[in-house]
């Protein structure tokens, strides 16, 4: 399950924040249906892709021994690894990316970082510990995960990065929390855990938390949104776990096609194209790869 996950792809899924308001979304499924293709980095065995741009663009990271960020354009593959376990996790229609690494091989804590006009620049919030950005809409907000081991938890937290400002997305009454996806509009997508450890899906914008109750889901998290407001994010049922869009007050379930076993959501764009990854049939979290489904005409 994502957020019992290591961070050797740096892509931390493990906090989430508390709602003030629940949504009780018991909306029927939208009958959307997707065509699938994989997405395999050559030579590696575990393929995540995190976000897809609306010219297509998509990013992620890749595991081979050491964490390698990667965009796929037109079919073609290429790896970006700026720092020793490095992993791109959103990037814009303009092409600007966020992303993160792991200092001194893993030993110290992550560190986020921006592209902007192909200049890498280093992206923290400020006096905590560490940070992981994870997604950049067009107009330049960023969102993600910080901590801070010198706070009295010393759990993760969400954070907005709007007009040069930090605002820390802390859901009421959750254990962690972490923020995942954000739009023009400044909408954000995320998560939580609550006291017992369980992870629930949430949107966030101008100072409200809203809950998104996934229908069916003991647990769940949100992890991109579009301009348009839709929510892609992952489902865990009791025997099988599934991504999810969220569109018009209905979902979708990404159910796994042949050669899919689990599957998860990460990033959608305004045409709603939606990136995540699968586990193969009798697989486990050891090997999985990615996936990217368009919706079918």
């Amino acid at each position: 399950m994502l957020q019992n996950r290591a961070v050797p792809l740096v892509v931390f899924l493990c906090v989430l924040v508390g709602a003030s308001f629940a949504q009780k979304a018991q909306a029927p499924a939208s009958g959307l249906t997707f065509t699938y293709s994989t997405i395999i980095a050559p030579g590696a065995n575990l393929t995540e892709p995190q976000g897809i741009s609306n010219k297509g663009v998509v990013v992620g990271a890749y595991w081979d021994g050491s964490s390698n960020g990667f965009t796929v354009q037109d079919g073609v593959f290429s790896t970006y690894t700026p720092y020793y376990d490095s992993a791109l996790s959103g990037m814009n229609s303009s092409g600007e990316m966020v992303g993160s690494y792991n200092p001194n091989y893993g030993g110290d804590p992550p560190q986020g970082f921006t592209v902007i006009d192909g200049v890498l620049t280093a992206f923290s919030v400020p006096d905590v510990t560490g940070t992981i950005p994870a997604g950049i809409s067009d107009s330049g907000n960023i969102v993600g995960q910080y901590y801070n081991n010198n706070s009295t938890d010393g759990n993760w937290q969400g954070f907005l990065y709007s007009s040069g400002t930090f605002i820390t997305l802390d859901y009421p009454g959750a254990q962690s929390s972490g923020a995942r996806g954000v739009n023009d509009r400044g909408e954000v997508a995320g998560f939580y855990n609550d006291s017992t450890g369980i992870s629930h899906s949430y949107t966030y914008q101008n100072g409200a938390f809203q809950e998104l109750v996934v229908p069916g889901c003991w647990q769940s998290g949100a992890l991109g949104i579009n301009n348009l407001g839709d929510v892609v994010g992952f489902c865990q049922m009791k025997r099988a776990g599934f991504g999810y869009l969220y569109k018009n007050g209905a979902f979708t379930l990404l159910s796994a096609p042949a050669g899919f076993g689990r599957t998860e959501a990460f990033g959608v764009n305004d045409a709603d194209e939606v990136v995540g990854d699968y586990v193969p049939p009798g697989g486990s979290d050891d090997t999985y790869y990615g996936f990217l489904a368009v919706p079918s005409k």
